[in-house]
């Protein structure tokens, strides 16, 4: 359900790669609420979108990491606990990874711990 075809030209920042991922769920006739960046300390996820009546959190990042990359580790501490009350509500949280070297992203779901199930 979110699996988009990435164009062949990569994105060079995160701002990018975000534009890109709303217009394909734009697409796919979902909605979005943006959360704002005034007090980025306090900003739980990105946004919550939906498409089919299914409603997610996520949280984007993105990296030109060559390696093994450890996305948990990326989060801020207000991003972690704002996905893991999210989740504890009985609702879908997600982090989104992008790849900027390899052009490709990947979205994992995360249970209640916080541990990003495969």
């Amino acid at each position: 359900m979110l699996e988009f075809t990435l164009p062949q030209k990569g994105f060079k920042t995160e701002a990018e790669f975000t534009t890109w991922f709303w217009r394909q769920i734009k697409e796919a006739w979902g909605f979005r609420h943006k959360i704002s960046d005034m007090s980025i300390e306090l900003k739980p996820f990105d946004w919550i979108f939906a498409i089919n009546w299914y409603t997610w959190a996520i949280e984007i990042k993105v990296s030109d990491n060559k390696c093994k990359v450890d996305v948990e580790k990326m989060l801020r501490p207000n991003q972690k606990s704002g996905l893991r009350k999210y989740k504890k509500n009985w609702w879908n949280a997600l982090v989104c990874y992008y790849s900027k070297v390899y052009n490709k992203y990947f979205i994992r779901s995360i249970d209640e711990d916080l541990v990003i199930k495969l």
